[in-house]
């Protein structure tokens, strides 16, 4: 297109078929056949690419295993970008049938098939769809990338005549130079809560306060809305949120990352942190990562400690369908 609104098929690192969508402003690559992950999000005017990629790369493409017994399974087919967590978040979890969801679930890992793509105006557009194994649920996405702006659409439909209990999450994550010490995170939660089973971090666990605050391990009040120029690692609810919506914003580069989320189908989301902390498996103190990802429970250790712990997962009735739609879009400092 003479604007630059395109949509191509390429090939990317590990050799994985990709559709890249493309304005002016940005681009945007996405891998059908892993999970259809967003894996790369440029701002054209800054040239900086705002998702995080793991420090090996791209894995080479495969196929299976599609549900991950562990998190190392997992994170081995995992290419850092923008997953989509479904019908699990967090660790395996027994599920109905005497089956196991795996750790993050499987949508994140099948391949998904392309329904179409192309250009309407000044929107580059790519709609896809799968079809999960180990739960009766299909979903449904569309991408659309208007200027510097991506809204992607997803439905999730139970297929079964019987109610269903899943969790199902957004899981953006960002990195450098985005994410930087001193970049700020702004955001329309009120209440944050630690994760009871992460250790070894500046915070305290399992404790709630209101945002930006979280008790730290050494007795100070630790101010989230700053990456912090030391390595840890974190794991933090955000809720109350007043709307959805978070930005991380780095002054430096005169650019900022807008998420935004609808919180009648996601009312909370999980503030991840892994900043040069982990010394072995599977970050060797090599990753710096910054994800907020909004989704329908809390805590992230699997459907049944969740709901044990008193998270609510989402309940969909025999044949009943959810829409949510989540907003990525970059934009300068001050905007």
């Amino acid at each position: 297109m003479s604007d630059g609104t395109e949509v191509r098929e390429v090939t990317i690192e590990g050799g994985w078929p990709a559709l890249e969508l493309a304005t002016a402003q940005a681009r945007v690559q996405l891998i059908p056949e892993l999970g259809s992950d967003i894996v790369s999000f440029v701002d054209v005017r800054t040239g900086v690419d705002v998702l995080f990629r793991v420090p090996w790369g791209v894995p080479p493409r495969s196929t299976g295993p599609f549900s991950a017994a562990t998190e190392t399974e997992w994170g081995e087919r995992f290419p850092g970008g923008w997953n989509v967590l479904c019908p699990n978040a967090g660790a395996a979890t027994p599920a109905p049938g005497g089956t196991v969801w795996g750790f993050h679930g499987e949508a994140a890992l099948l391949p998904w098939t392309v329904v179409g793509h192309g250009v309407e105006g000044d929107r580059a557009w790519a709609e896809l769809t799968v079809r999960l194994i180990r739960a009766p649920l299909r979903l449904h996405r569309r991408v659309e990338l208007t200027g510097s702006a991506l809204a992607v659409t997803e439905t999730l439909t139970n297929l079964a005549p019987v109610e269903l209990e899943v969790m199902w999450s957004q899981h953006p994550a960002f990195g450098a130079p985005l994410v930087a010490p001193g970049t700020r995170i702004e955001t329309g939660a009120r209440t944050t809560e630690t994760d009871d089973t992460i250790t070894g971090g500046d915070l305290v666990p399992g404790r709630r306060a209101s945002w930006p605050h979280a008790p730290g391990a050494d007795g100070s009040d630790v101010d989230l809305s700053v990456v912090p120029d030391l390595r840890t690692a974190r794991l933090v609810y955000l809720s109350d949120f007043d709307t959805g919506w978070a930005r991380l914003v780095n002054d430096e580069l005169d650019l900022a990352a807008r998420l935004e989320w609808d919180t009648s189908v996601y009312p909370s989301a999980w503030l991840w942190q892994e900043l040069h902390h982990t010394p072995g498996h599977p970050w060797w103190q090599m990753a710096y990562v910054t994800a907020i990802e909004p989704g329908t429970t809390y805590p992230g250790q699997g459907l049944a400690v969740a709901k044990q712990k008193g998270g609510v997962p989402l309940r969909l009735a025999g044949g009943e369908e959810r829409t949510v739609v989540v907003g990525l879009s970059t934009e300068r400092a001050d905007a």
